[in-house]
């Protein structure tokens, strides 16, 4: 008896029983040989899918290749909070005062206290470098400056200068 094989699945010629469509792919209609390539912006993250699932917040999702999982996490320093992303040029530069571990949807980590965040960041704080005023590195707070909690690079919450009567001596 011929039987015809299912949607999230296909069946080459000569085929004794269906397969799944592999990770990667999906396959929409019925009686087909072969599957199709998960298309940019969606996820094809298991084997045997009928339709794409949307690329989710803090993802990009290339086209996919059979046998792999086509959804790449947003480098960190950077956040994508919108669905469907299919290039890793659409994930957005963390916002100045936070700081975008990989996979970030939405920036909502701020930048610790003496350290200073200017645009991708990707920790709360960089003892390495010293921030220089003026500059967008990200690093301590430079000497005779004092940083609060989310110091970027806008005009309310940039490095302060120590007020009348005060020192900072340490960066």
């Amino acid at each position: 008896m011929i039987k015809q094989c299912d949607p999230g699945s296909y069946c080459p010629k000569g085929a004794l029983t269906e397969t799944l469509c592999p990770t990667g792919t999906y396959n929409p209609v019925a009686a087909q040989r072969d599957c199709f390539a998960c298309p940019k912006g969606k996820w094809c993250d298991v084997a045997g899918l009928v339709n794409p699932n949307d690329c989710p917040q803090g993802y990009y999702c290339e086209v996919g290749v059979a046998g792999t999982d086509n959804r790449k996490q947003c480098p960190t320093g950077s956040y994508a909070n919108e669905i469907n992303l299919g290039d890793i040029e659409q994930c957005l530069p963390c916002p100045p005062g936070f700081y975008c571990p990989l996979a970030t949807s939405v920036p909502s980590l701020v930048c610790a206290a003496g350290f200073y965040c200017a645009i991708n960041a990707v920790a709360p704080s960089d003892a390495s470098i010293t921030h220089q005023i003026g500059s967008d590195i990200n690093g301590k707070c430079p000497k005779g400056f004092y940083c609060p909690l989310g110091t970027a690079l806008l005009p309310t919450v940039a490095p302060l200068p120590c007020p009348i009567g005060t020192y900072s001596d340490t960066e």
